[in-house]
């Protein structure tokens, strides 16, 4: 099993559901493929509005989503719209106003 942050933290799906509601996040994830990846993303709805200028964008809702998996969540990728990644991927999370590459 890979040393990802959600098995060191033991943390569950739903824990990273609520704290990506909580605001604009930046996780490090491995792909498929081996690569890493960075995405800033959220699931609060007030920012996923914001970027798209008031537009009202529903939530997903996670189990009907094409690409679900109990270890897959669906979340709001600030540059490019709906993305997923696997729990079990997860390497790091941490709030997008921490990150120095957002800033």
């Amino acid at each position: 099993m890979e040393d990802t942050m959600a098995n060191r933290l033991n943390l569950t799906r739903e824990d990273l559901i609520d704290y990506l509601k909580s605001g604009s996040k930046v996780i490090y994830f491995r792909k498929k493929n081996g690569d890493i990846r960075r995405m800033e993303c959220t699931l609060n709805p007030v920012i996923i509005s914001y970027v798209n200028k008031n537009e009202h964008i529903d939530l997903p809702d996670q189990a009907d989503d094409e690409s679900y998996t109990p270890n897959t969540i669906v979340v709001w990728e600030l540059q490019n719209g709906w993305r997923s990644f696997r729990v079990d991927s997860v390497l790091d999370i941490i709030d997008a106003d921490y990150d120095e590459e957002t800033r």
